[in-house]
């Protein structure tokens, strides 16, 4: 008897020990659900589409199953595997043909999902498990492989470990340097540091030689150059200056930068970096600096204008660190030969949000004379929707002061986009959430149920064209325009009540698109991250991206 009494307590000894169950929170019990019934629907999703919910179902399972989250990551970059386009796939298909056929739109669509997957789940897995991630990353495209070398670099400086930082950015492949993060790096050293500045230099000039870097409007080894010439030695700044020119001798592309009157525009590489480089030369070596300016003379015109180049458009760009409120990047714009016409459009552009900005301005006092004003701006001009636009920011300016107000703009608006052919691009795509968001806090709700319905009759237009037959949109469905609004409808919904966007979600007749939409409103119910936004149009006749800022 002695003896089968041990025996139990031994056993019961050896039981593993059951973790306490967490308590999951009102909101958490309501939509966790959600994620669990759509993990086990991500079965029946191709893999570029279950890579893409598995990563965001991976944000809700913090809250609702934390144990899952590595298992769910790691089922997310091997599902990217499945996608059989590769970076070395797409060289050799362009070593063999001479056009940019469908073939190869197919196969870089493809590829740009696939990195941006890969990227996004190792940069996930990397925070829960670096040991995994890093076993996993062999297998990744080379491109993500450096992207996710450049975080980690960026990860060290902002931490201050500036040594790790260091050796990280020596492991930089040349083909993919990264001058930002070489900055940033630069920036942070003490002054005490002056040869490791140098060695960095060094790196980015010979990575540099092997690949010419151009960046307009952010960090290049020209920009480089321009922040740190003082802390180098002249013959190495004036050797530097001779390569970069070299390099854009045979660049044809048109650029512009800087934003209103206070903007460079420049026909070739070659005439901006002229403009880039003559202030130093100057002071290093007159002469050089006479030649070049006779024989440029589109960059002696704009230094006239700007003469310290291009720290009079942005004084930012400097060797310390930034101050509170600054930005060292500029605006810019590149263009194959003449870039007049986009300048043209940029000028409309302005023109029509300098009027706007008036218009609100008045709004702040007499928002009923603001909608009169704004009644007077077309409703479209090319891919801008001027009316809409001034009549939601009145409506944004008049919803606490003047509650009647806005509601009379958010008419007024919802009117005029009627007679908006919808472009896909931000803005016209964006109003109608935007609207119904000012709807709901001026407590107009059938408004807001309004904006919500004729908002997804243009989902519906947008998606004529994404699916059209002759030109169909190449890019990631996930990306298309017309889902990037459906989505963006379905989290305005949510603020009407969850069932509204719930419904509107099962308006989806895709259902891929449907359970995508489902994950993105159960991760924002339940404070998760939501991901990147991004945007992309790939069609014969219309070719673009919008990237957006990562949504936690």
């Amino acid at each position: 008897m002695t003896f089968v009494w041990t025996a139990v307590l031994f056993a019961q000894k050896k039981q593993p020990q059951v973790p306490p169950q967490k308590q999951l929170s009102p909101t958490e019990k309501q939509w966790c659900p959600v994620i669990e019934s759509s993990l086990a629907g991500t079965a029946d999703l191709q893999p570029v589409m279950r890579s893409l919910v598995l990563d965001m179902i991976a944000g809700s399972l913090k809250k609702c199953d934390p144990p899952a989250v590595r298992r769910v990551l790691i089922d997310a970059f091997l599902n990217t595997l499945a996608i059989p386009d590769t970076e070395e796939g797409l060289k050799q298909q362009s070593r063999a043909h001479t056009g940019f056929d469908q073939r190869m739109r197919v196969s870089l669509a493809n590829l740009e999902a696939k990195r941006t997957l890969q990227t996004d789940s190792l940069t996930h897995l990397l925070a829960e498990d670096e040991r995994k991630a890093e076993s996993l990353l062999p297998q990744a495209e080379p491109g993500v492989r450096t992207e996710l070398l450049y975080q980690m670099i960026s990860k060290a400086v902002a931490a201050k470990k500036l040594d790790q930082a260091l050796n990280l950015l020596e492991q930089s492949p040349p083909e993919g340097f990264p001058y930002g993060e070489a900055t940033n790096l630069m920036l942070e050293l003490p002054p005490a540091d002056e040869a490791e500045k140098q060695e960095i230099f060094g790196w980015a000039m010979a990575a540099d030689h092997e690949r010419h870097s151009l960046v307009v409007g952010g960090d290049d080894f020209g920009s480089m150059i321009v922040r740190f010439w003082e802390h180098l030695a002249p013959a190495v700044v004036l050797q530097a200056i001779s390569q970069v020119l070299d390099g854009a001798q045979s660049s044809k592309s048109g650029i512009s930068l800087g934003s209103g009157s206070n903007r460079g525009s420049f026909n070739s590489e070659y005439q901006y970096r002229v403009f880039e480089f003559l202030p130093i030369l100057r002071e290093l070596d007159s002469d050089q600096a006479d030649r070049l300016l006779h024989d440029s003379p589109e960059a002696q015109a704009q230094l006239k204008d700007f003469p310290n180049g291009i720290q009079s458009l942005n004084p930012a760009i400097r060797d310390t660190p930034l101050r509170a409120g600054e930005e060292a990047s500029t605006e810019g714009m590149v263009g194959m030969g003449n870039i007049a016409p986009m300048l043209q459009q940029a000028k409309i552009t302005e023109a029509y949000e300098s009027r706007i900005a008036e218009i609100v301005r008045v709004a702040e006092s007499n928002p009923k004379q603001a909608i009169e004003m704004a009644s007077g701006l077309p409703s479209s001009a090319d891919m801008l929707a001027p009316r809409a636009e001034a009549l939601l920011k009145i409506a944004g300016v008049a919803k606490t002061r003047n509650p009647l107000a806005a509601r009379d703009a958010l008419e007024g608006m919802s009117e005029s986009l009627r007679n908006v052919e919808p472009t896909g691009q931000s803005g016209p795509r964006d109003y109608w959430a935007e609207g119904i968001d000012i709807a709901i806090k001026v407590r107009e709700i059938d408004l807001a149920k309004k904006l919500l319905k004729e908002g997804m009759s243009q989902v519906d237009k947008l998606k004529s064209k994404d699916t059209d037959s002759d030109d169909p949109n190449l890019a990631f469905k996930a990306w298309w325009p017309s889902t990037a609004m459906l989505s963006g409808l379905i989290m305005a919904a949510s603020r009407i009540s969850s069932q509204t966007a719930l419904d509107a979600t099962q308006e989806a007749s895709d259902p891929e698109v449907r359970l995508l939409c489902q994950v993105r409103l159960a991760n924002r119910q339940l404070g998760a991250r939501i991901g990147r936004s991004v945007v992309m149009m790939n069609r014969k006749q219309s070719t673009w991206g919008e990237y957006g800022t990562v949504e936690e």
